[in-house]
């Protein structure tokens, strides 16, 4: 009797622990952040409101996008890796760089967008 007891007893908490060892959290992948501002060089350095930006993973299938605030800066953390950003504003010459992210060193971009005179002149020609 006692050792059917031990079963009942042992066997639900054997169960127990290898569930709890299979759903133990797996470590988190190192982070780092990617912060930067996006201003309108020909207006003086103001934000250029409505820009949207992209982070793309070189490696992999992620992406990612990221609003600014109303200073024109922004900030996002991004496991460590090889990405590629992309920054468009309608009006604006877009803006591309492949950026490196590293654990303990984060990367800061300071974007200015200039005026895209082409697309200006035919909006304003139709």
């Amino acid at each position: 009797m006692r050792a059917k007891y031990l079963m009942i007893v042992a066997l639900p908490a054997l169960c127990i622990s290898a569930f709890v060892d299979r759903a133990a959290p797996q470590a988190n992948p190192l982070t780092e952040t990617l912060s930067g501002v996006v201003v309108v060089d020909a207006g003086g350095g103001i934000p250029a409101r409505g820009t949207q930006i992209w982070i793309h993973e070189a490696k992999g299938s992620a992406s990612y996008t990221v609003q600014q605030d109303s200073t024109g800066a922004f900030r996002i953390s991004l496991p460590e890796g090889y990405y590629f950003v992309f920054i468009a504003n309608l009006g604006l010459v877009p803006y591309a760089k492949e950026i490196w992210l590293e654990h303990g060193k984060p990367v800061k971009l300071m974007v200015k967008l200039e005026p895209d005179w082409d697309i200006m002149q035919d909006a304003r020609a139709k």
